[in-house]
């Protein structure tokens, strides 16, 4: 579907909230109460009234909370605001469009009744939430009037086409007739349906005449090939798989299909349970949709009404976790990820994982780790257990981390599958950082074996050698290999301009450490380096210019004496200030 449409839709799906707070002046302008359809207010200073008591207080706590994507808060203090109105339809409009946002369909259903009985023009949202409601409640002759009574255009133009299909065979066991579409959204929804149905010369006829010409992803093909084969029209089927015979787990079905064997049935993709199921599955897949053309707002709105629908939607309930997460608001998104339970063991143990991140992006470490073990001991997860480790290499306490990885390396049947090449090379680093230097080595070679192009395995395990002053030669090699790689990674760089300075090549360590201190001015190590290259070049006023800058930039307490002693004294031999991991 073409961006432009999707933002087309997400313009008339939901109610601009223009700022109306008159900033310039720094007062409360209270006219826009007025043009709600409120009374003329006193000012709060000569009542003393606390603004939270009054209609321009409620106003501005909502527009507060909607800007803080508190859509709950917002929602309530809007519908706070409507006892006091004379029905100003906006004022409906943006606190329905905030209450179904924010998961509170009773209300939402109670406020699309107003607008649809105020005649509104502009109802197509207000007739979808009351078209859900009458779905949840299994009628669906109502249903269907709430969608026939949609004008055409705007959000009519992808719920109406997705959803007839389901509706009008759960009213009268029929199916509307099939228009020529090519909308891939709308012809998967038929095929899902007509699966539904068990109506075989329906799904021959989409297979053949309408699947074809659709746009739809892999996924959504592979999906509709399933039922295909479950109906046991394996050429249509065939034809639909060969189209995305990229995907490893296609390819397995098309040898069997071309063979004449049988598709184990547990790989298929399984029919829809019920119309209210059916239907939360198609609002999911529009929320997906708006999400991806960045309509985070439609997307919310879609995403709570296919919960509503069906409380097992967990597509959804994820999407509402990332992007309560990526709007920052990660409390909402650990109780979204917290609704996804162990019925699937796969969602389950994603979702307890997003919330060990997040647990850690607010500095919450104990509560990640606790998170992750307990997940460890229900699941026995591998992916569990190695992030375990790295949240405690993130904090540098890399003995920790060391010993996680350790439990990692038992839990795993066969420890040489390629797979696990990052548990190699972050185990390295963990061996490093503790000075297990030849378990270090061990790990990262390990790694280098199965990705031999890895820049960054590449330059830690080539810096690590430098560092030393071992293995100078094929610390180069590997360096130099890992800047072609990375020509404009400042640490690449630095590596780089550090071995030829261990390999007392000074003329030709300048431009890789000038380099790196271009891409990355304010690194205290690579401010370091530089100072002590400028140094043995005989430039000693430029090389305690990048010292002082060294001292100022770094936060390791330890390494501040050292670089004191470079400013003061300056450098008998090439001296080296331990940097953190990179």
């Amino acid at each position: 579907m073409k961006k432009h449409l999707l933002l087309f839709l997400m313009a008339k799906t939901l109610i601009a909230c223009d700022s109306e707070e008159n900033s310039s002046s720094g007062k409360q302008d209270t006219g826009f109460l007025e043009k709600l359809g409120f009374a003329k207010m006193a000012s709060n200073d000569t009542l003393g009234v606390q603004p939270l008591q009054t209609d321009s207080g409620a106003y501005l706590i909502g527009r507060h909370a909607q800007l803080e994507q508190d859509w709950h808060e917002a929602g309530k203090s809007y519908y706070r605001l409507l006892k006091n109105s004379d029905g100003n339809v906006d004022l409906v409009k943006r606190a329905m469009v905030l209450s179904v946002g924010s998961g509170e369909m009773e209300t939402a259903v109670e406020l699309a009744q107003r607008i649809v009985e105020s005649n509104d023009k502009d109802s197509a949202l207000a007739l979808l939430i009351l078209a859900v409601q009458s779905l949840k409640e299994q009628d669906y002759k109502e249903t269907l009037g709430h969608l026939d009574a949609m004008s055409l255009g705007g959000v009519a133009a992808i719920v109406k086409p997705a959803l007839m299909p389901w509706v009008t065979y759960a009213d009268s066991k029929t199916f509307p007739p099939l228009q020529s579409v090519s909308n891939g959204l709308t012809v998967y929804n038929e095929v899902l349906a007509s699966d539904f149905a068990g109506d075989k010369e329906r799904l021959k006829t989409l297979a053949t005449q309408y699947v074809p010409r659709a746009t739809l992803s892999a996924k959504l093909s592979e999906q509709i090939g399933d039922i295909l084969v479950r109906n046991d029209l394996r050429e249509e089927a065939l034809t639909v798989y060969k189209k995305i015979d990229t995907e490893a787990s296609v390819v397995s079905k098309i040898e069997k299909l071309e063979k004449g064997e049988p598709i184990d049935k547990d790989t298929l993709f399984q029919a829809v349970e019920s119309v209210e199921k059916g239907i939360a599955m198609a609002l999911t897949d529009m929320a997906v949709l708006f999400y991806q053309e960045n309509g985070t707002d439609s997307s919310r709105i879609f995403a709570h009404m296919a919960i509503y629908l069906d409380d097992t939607q967990k597509d959804s309930q994820a999407l509402l976790a990332y992007m309560a997460a990526d709007i920052g608001r990660p409390n909402d998104a650990i109780s979204y990820f917290s609704s996804i339970t162990s019925e699937n063991q796969d969602e389950y143990i994603d979702a307890q994982r997003q919330i060990a991140r997040l647990y850690e992006d607010e500095d919450k470490i104990l509560l990640a780790v606790e998170t992750l073990k307990s997940l460890v001991s229900k699941t026995d997860s591998i992916e569990a257990q190695i992030q375990i480790g790295d949240i405690y290499r993130h904090e540098e306490e890399y003995r920790k981390a060391l010993d996680a990885y350790n439990t990692a390396f038992k839990m795993i049947d066969n420890p040489d599958d390629t797979k696990y090449w990052s548990l190699y090379y972050s185990r390295g680093i963990a061996n490093e950082r503790v000075g297990k230097m030849d378990d270090a080595e061990k790990d990262l070679r390990k790694a280098l074996s199965y990705k031999p192009d890895h820049p960054f395995i590449l330059n830690y395990l080539g810096y690590s050698f430098a560092d030393k002053g071992e293995n100078l030669d094929e610390a180069l090699q590997m360096i130099q290999k890992a800047v072609d790689l990375e020509p404009n990674d400042g640490y690449i760089a630095d590596s780089l301009g550090w071995v030829y300075f261990r390999m007392e090549r000074y003329d030709d360590a300048l431009p890789h450490l000038e380099k790196a201190a271009e891409l990355l001015p304010y690194d205290p190590t690579i401010n370091d380096h530089l100072g002590d290259l400028y140094w043995q070049l005989g430039r000693k006023q430029e090389a305690r210019f990048q010292w002082r800058r060294a001292l100022s930039n770094t936060e390791l307490e330890e390494d501040k004496p050292q670089i004191e002693a470079k400013i003061e004294n300056g450098l008998e031999e090439p001296d080296i200030m331990e940097r953190a991991e990179r």
